[in-house]
């Protein structure tokens, strides 16, 4: 990238593109954006927030436009991928940093938390906030997901920045507008991932316990039951990490702070089995970056600490898990290949290496 990135965020464009905002160039909040474009593995500057952003939310709005709010401050603005330009809007109603932004079945954006117990709605018809009823407590550096049934389940997180890690949660009803208490994770959490299954169950995976203990535990809400139960062990204990959804089904984690190790390593999850399989490590070590599920399956992997401005690129071609870098030179664009299965036969090889050329 043309920025180093940590704590910022990254979306899928509807034209295919990713927008990266904001995030920490290691010293301070920057508000800088620029555009992945995947067909020719180049990234360009586009324009600038009116605000330096660190640990805001990004959401993509129905109409194509695209929302961030928050960042250690109630500035919110708006994204047109036309234009490029950035346009500010009302502010919220409260200052937030560390919060989660959910994207409701009418089209409106719920925004909880960031070291507060308060909720409100953005408008996209009317581009203004409204407050909506609080949570039971407040929350930072939580986890939320949408429910099949269009309720906003959040999880975990702490109650400031340095205290009050909770494994409690609940529910948003966007049409009563109230929050209710349902089952308690098996472990207090922040910094962890929330993933949506295809099963409709919501998958959990590390973060951050009581006495600063990495976690690699993993756990299953059932929206039906409301109960958490205890799933598969990741190989190792990670927080700050990304958690992504693939087309098969699979939930890839990646890097992520465990036991004062940035980690490069990899792994995924089976729903269908409940197991996680080591998976092919990544060339930086990092955390607090994002990860962009493309349109054709691949995931993107941006900056975060020790990754800085570098990105990478996991291809995932057949059972071979494939990881694809991708540079920049003042004179032309380069990909670079690689796979550290040292057991892959010549044929799958080959295989592997004829689907990337074909993307």
């Amino acid at each position: 990238m043309n920025t180093r990135r940590e704590r910022h965020t990254a979306i899928l464009l509807k034209n295919g593109e990713v927008l990266v905002t904001g995030g920490s160039d290691g010293n301070y909040c920057v508000s800088t954006s620029e555009l992945y474009n995947k067909r020719t593995c180049n990234w360009t500057i586009t324009g600038n927030m009116s605000l330096e952003r660190c640990e805001h939310t990004v959401s993509m709005l129905t109409n194509g436009k695209v929302l961030v709010a928050g960042g250690d401050s109630s500035g919110a603005e708006l994204y047109d991928a036309v234009s490029g330009i950035w346009t500010a809007i009302e502010n919220m109603k409260t200052v937030r940093i560390g919060h989660t932004a959910s994207i409701l079945t009418d089209g409106k954006v719920l925004v909880a938390g960031g070291e507060t117990h308060s909720a409100e709605i953005y408008d996209p018809v009317t581009e203004n906030w409204t407050m909506t009823s609080s949570m039971h407590r407040p929350r930072y550096q939580h986890t939320a997901a949408v429910l099949a049934n269009g309720t906003v389940l959040v999880a975990g997180g702490s109650k400031t920045v340095y205290e009050g890690i909770t494994n409690t949660c609940e529910l948003y009803n966007p049409v009563t507008g109230i929050w209710t208490v349902t089952g308690k994770m098996n472990q207090r959490r922040m910094q962890h991932t929330m993933s949506v299954l295809a099963n409709g169950k919501i998958l959990v995976t590390g973060g951050l316990s009581d006495a600063r203990q990495y976690l690699k535990s993993a756990e299953l809400y059932d929206p039906l039951t409301g109960i958490w139960k205890t799933t598969g062990n990741m190989s190792f204990p990670r927080a700050k990490h990304t958690a992504s959804t693939l087309r098969n089904g699979k939930v890839l984690v990646s890097g992520g702070l465990g036991s004062s190790l940035v980690r490069y390593s990899t792994e995924l999850y089976d729903p269908s089995t409940e197991i996680w399989t080591v998976a092919n490590n990544m060339n930086k070590e990092r955390y607090f970056h994002t990860a962009s599920v493309l349109e054709n399956g691949d995931v993107l992997v941006t900056g975060g600490f020790q990754g800085y401005n570098s990105a990478e690129l996991y291809v995932s071609s057949g059972e071979i898990p494939v990881v694809i870098t991708e540079t920049t030179s003042s004179s032309n664009a380069h990909k670079v290949l690689v796979t550290k299965e040292k057991t892959l036969s010549n044929d799958r090889y080959k295989n592997a290496i004829e689907n990337y050329k074909n993307l």
